[in-house]
């Protein structure tokens, strides 16, 4: 088993807006499909001005190729038994886009990216169940935030971002809160500058969680001396989905040093955080209150099949279990975020041999 880091996502940026047609029916995969260009009766397709909070001129009219995302799920154009599809023609959408109390799945065509200044490029609040299907996520300018997600105690909401990333925020990748789940999966949580993923919980009562699969968290974190940076990977209380993180690299993510806690993967709960057939390594910073002043991990985390640099020592609540290693993984070019491992690295077949994932990134 390869425990590898590498994505088979083309992650190129489109130069179009996006946008879907109402139009083109019920495509037989159940999406709908996207079409671009000026039509004749005035409705501008993904190369005109449109943008993804507000219809532009010619949304609306019959036949016109250019309804938003945001127009999309509101009208419920081409829902299933279970949720919107919309389908996101290739390019490039400058807007927020904010979710509650709906059902919707968000597929990326081609190269599309979602991005926004300021702010939370994905807002989900309550009663949302939302699956991000092949999108790229930039958050750009102060206090931005690529992915916020807050339910609510009766109405709890529930996220799978998939075979996507989360790049750019001047805050959080991704910022989990009560009573939201969020399933992340052969996805890139990369260059924010606060952490990759947070989750922090009120109480412990709440009913969220966070898991994460065959993902990669890397140089998340701020090195300037003023920056309040949290790292990779930190969750905070517990939640009944909240318990695996694995088949991950967490790697080059940054704490500041007034973080009183280990700069990889952080599990600061009553219960523990499942850790396995992960690659910790080259996390820096982190004041770290363990008797390991280099440690990658710390909290309540089970650590099992993994390969942390500086090893585990059991402290606290961290619990080691069988299979770690201590080696260099031999990524191809870690200075240039090419964390692939190389086929003499000793993280290859590191995994438990009975675990279910049977082909990593590579193909292997």
């Amino acid at each position: 088993m390869r425990i590898s880091s590498f994505l088979p996502i083309a992650l190129l940026l489109g130069a179009t807006a996006c946008s879907v047609s109402p139009d083109a029916g019920v495509e037989p995969d159940g999406r709908v499909e996207p079409d671009g260009g000026v039509e004749p009766d005035g409705g501008v397709g993904p190369d005109g001005p449109s943008g993804c909070g507000e219809d532009a001129p010619g949304c609306g009219i019959p036949q016109a190729k250019c309804l938003t995302i945001r127009y999309a799920v509101e009208n419920r154009l081409n829902e299933d038994s279970e949720r919107v599809w919309v389908k996101i023609a290739d390019g490039q959408c400058a807007d927020h886009l904010a979710f509650a109390n709906e059902t919707a799945r968000l597929i990326g065509d081609a190269e599309v990216r979602l991005s926004a200044s300021g702010g939370r490029v994905l807002d989900i609040a309550e009663g949302v169940d939302l699956v991000i299907d092949r999108l790229l996520v930039s958050a750009f300018g102060s206090d931005s935030v690529g992915m916020q997600c807050v339910g609510k105690e009766r109405i709890p909401s529930r996220v799978l971002f998939e075979r996507s990333s989360i790049a750019n925020a001047s805050y959080s990748g991704v910022y989990l809160r009560d009573f939201c789940t969020l399933t992340l999966v052969e996805s890139i949580v990369e260059r924010n500058d606060r952490e990759g993923i947070v989750r922090r919980a009120s109480y412990l009562g709440n009913t969220g969680g966070v898991v994460v699969r065959r993902s990669v968290i890397q140089d998340n974190g701020d090195t300037s001396p003023e920056a309040y940076t949290i790292g990779g990977v930190f969750i905070e209380r517990d939640g009944p989905n909240q318990r695996v993180v694995e088949f991950n690299s967490v790697v080059g993510n940054i704490a500041s040093d007034s973080i009183p806690r280990a700069p990889g993967v952080v599990c600061f709960t009553v219960a523990p955080i499942e850790l396995k057939h992960s690659i910790v390594w080259g996390n820096e910073g982190g004041n770290r209150d363990t008797s390991d002043p280099d440690a990658q991990v710390s909290g309540f985390c089970d650590v099992s099949h993994s390969n942390v640099q500086g090893g585990l020592a059991p402290e606290c609540n961290l619990i080691v279990g069988e299979g770690n290693i201590d080696t260099n993984p031999l990524f191809v070019d870690p200075f240039r975020g090419d964390y692939r491992i190389q086929g003499e690295s000793m993280a290859i077949d590191a995994a438990d041999p009975e675990a279910t994932l049977d082909i990593d990134f590579d193909g292997n």
